[in-house]
């Protein structure tokens, strides 16, 4: 699998994570790459074996090499086998160390996957973002039309057409939504500082009343509606009718230009299930 600038997880600049630049392909990985192709060129049509954008290859039998690319070079590399889970996810058993999530600085790749058909098209979803996934549905990035996105999706799948819904685990198929729900802000709390100094960050808190009858998700993104407006709302609690979801600006609290207010109204967003190319 390869991440690339904006593609994938959200791929920091190597100056936020003091990634270094890789000059060359570890030697493991780059054998390992050949082998991989070579089995992608004799897997049957409709198998699990592709290149997948954010990536150099999955060979099921040939086991996984990955890369990760940026602006600023090769941030990570590194290959292993493949191992086929009773529940149908694909384990990944790296032979390099696998970082972390922000820490850097080899990885980071997800180790566990769920193979999702959608139609004729082949997405690995990480074990750990299937919520990140119907948002993606909710909000209009996927199914994509281009070979740029945040899930790993066979390369030239996205030329593909989809036709209803996403073969997902039954859990996060009873996420998505066929009607957008737009709520407004009852209250927002007062704003908490977060992140390092050098990387501010300022969370605010804001409640939503449902009505009657309409629920919501832990982890659910809801966007506001005003054009032109790119505020992003996580939700982080629910209890009855209530729920407080959280806002993430990157800058001191003090100097946030537009905090949110009441009165600000999201959407869940939905995806209507009807076929799309």
């Amino acid at each position: 699998m390869r991440r690339s600038r904006g593609s994938g997880r959200q791929v920091r600049q190597s100056s936020h994570w003091n990634f270094p630049r890789l000059i060359h392909y570890p030697r493991q990985v780059k054998e390992r790459r050949e082998h991989v192709l070579a089995a992608i060129e004799h897997a049957p049509a409709n198998d699990w074996s592709a290149q997948y954008y954010e990536g150099d290859g999955l060979g099921e039998n040939a086991g996984i090499a990955a890369t990760w690319q940026g602006c600023m070079g090769l941030y990570g590399a590194n290959e292993g086998r493949i191992e086929n889970e009773p529940s149908g996810r694909l384990s990944f058993h790296f032979q390099l160390p696998n970082g972390k999530p922000n820490e850097g600085p080899i990885g980071i790749f997800p180790e566990t996957v769920i193979p999702v058909r959608w139609g004729k098209r082949r997405y690995l979803v990480p074990e750990d973002r299937g919520i990140d996934f119907v948002n993606a549905m909710h909000h209009g990035f996927e199914p994509r039309d281009g070979d740029w996105g945040t899930f790993l999706l066979a390369r030239g799948d996205e030329s593909k057409p989809v036709n209803g819904l996403p073969d997902l685990p039954s859990s996060l198929a009873a996420l998505v939504r066929e009607q957008p729900l737009v709520l407004r802000v009852t209250k927002v709390d007062a704003p908490q500082q977060s992140g390092r100094k050098e990387y501010p960050a300022c969370v605010y808190r804001v409640h939503f009343e449902l009505p009657a009858g309409e629920t919501l998700f832990k982890g659910m993104e809801l966007r506001e509606t005003q054009e032109n407006s790119y505020s992003t709302a996580t939700v982080a609690e629910i209890e009855g009718a209530a729920a407080i979801a959280e806002i993430r600006e990157y800058a001191a609290c003090a100097e946030v230009k537009s905090p949110p207010q009441s009165g600000w109204s999201f959407s869940t967003g939905a995806y209507p299930p009807v076929p799309r190319r």
